[in-house]
């Protein structure tokens, strides 16, 4: 029996969404930017999704622009910032993705300034440092909404409060949060996500930027989009909107059923005196369970546990220890055993049993 728990590294992309895209490939395959009979089609179709989105973020369809995923996304908000506005520091957590570490460190070779805020043992910051480390030569502040590993979820809404107070941008890496759960992007300056993580296909992500910010282009060519030459990814944007429609309906269902997976495993992984949690025990999203046990290193739990998919935790830092949990003080035993378990749409309560089946044939072997 084949289990797939690893629906954070990605999902499986929707059969509703396959069946809608496939025919931007061979029927309706014209580029949205040509004037002839093909290109309006194609058009028409990219404002279709596009509103699905917009509304989805519960935003104004204006100011949503594609690109090929978050990591895309997060490097033309921050690169683009920084080449158009004169200051020179940007604020972020250690705990953020790769994808804005490696980013802000790319900045840091050419002069900028980089302040990493700390995060407690649960993996929340602290908003009266953040505070602490504006400067006035500070542009903007990135925090993620959901942390790819753990699952915990930042107070947007109170680290919106303090940007605003210092008229300074606030870019949100919301890739592990867009439909999952309700996401307001209009709380954010710049907000990043990405299709795979919500059931549509790799390749195609997005940004929704606030009215009057200026960002320059990572790529020069047509004019196709203000921020993003290249002719349009029609079939990967009309899967994007249609995964996002079926998000706005069923993300109470999804929450709920993830609630009940989250809270039965949780339940009888402490009858094992060694589980430890890694993550808030409230403040996260139900979809992720990160911990571990500490008889057990995670990568022996993930080679007997065979057919069954989980994870170390993020995709793009495989085989590597965590630096999101080494930021959040876990030691050296805690590092070495910690596993990340997701699961989404597609997951049975079936799955989820067999699953502590096998997990327990291999603890009581150690």
């Amino acid at each position: 029996m084949n289990i797939y728990l690893d629906y954070f590294a990605t999902t499986p992309t929707d059969p509703e969404v396959v069946e809608t895209m496939l025919h931007y490939f061979n029927k309706f395959f014209g580029n949205p930017s040509s004037l002839h009979r093909y290109g309006t089609q194609a058009k028409r179709a990219v404002e279709i999704a596009t509103k699905r989105i917009a509304k989805l973020l519960n935003a104004n369809p204006k100011n949503i622009f594609y690109t090929s995923g978050a990591t895309e996304s997060i490097n033309t908000a921050i690169k683009g910032l920084a080449e158009i506005y004169p200051k020179n520091h940007f604020i972020s957590v250690k705990t953020e993705h790769s994808a804005v570490l490696n980013t802000l460190s790319a900045l840091a070779k050419k002069g900028y300034k980089i302040t990493l805020l700390d995060v407690d043992e649960n993996g929340l910051i602290d908003l009266q440092q953040l505070k602490d480390s504006i400067t006035p030569q500070t542009l903007a502040v990135i925090i993620m909404l959901v942390n790819n590993e753990t699952g915990v979820i930042q107070d947007i809404d109170a680290i919106s409060g303090v940007c605003k107070q210092h008229n300074i941008y606030f870019i949100c890496d919301a890739t592990q949060a867009v439909g999952k759960i309700p996401v307001d992007a209009t709380k954010t300056d710049i907000l990043c996500f990405s299709g795979h993580k919500f059931y549509a296909p790799k390749g195609v992500g997005g940004l929704y930027i606030k009215p009057g910010i200026k960002i320059s282009p990572l790529l020069n060519g047509g004019e196709q989009q203000p921020i993003r030459s290249g002719t349009l990814n029609v079939p990967g944007i009309v899967a994007m909107g249609k995964a996002a429609q079926i998000a706005s309906q069923k993300i109470p269902d999804d929450i709920q059923k993830a609630k009940l997976f989250q809270s039965w495993l949780e339940n009888k992984f402490r009858e094992f005196d060694d589980f430890f949690l890694n993550g808030h025990p409230i403040k996260r999203v139900p979809y992720v369970i990160n911990g571990g046990f500490l008889r057990i290193q995670a990568k022996d739990l993930i080679a007997r546990l065979q057919n069954i998919a989980i994870s170390t935790g993020s995709a793009c830092g495989s085989g590597k220890l965590s630096h999101v949990l080494q930021a959040m003080h876990k030691n050296d035993k805690q590092l070495r055993s910690s596993v990340r378990i997701t699961f989404g749409r597609f997951t049975t309560i079936q799955e989820i049993e067999y699953f502590y089946y096998k997990l327990q044939e291999v603890l009581r072997k150690f």
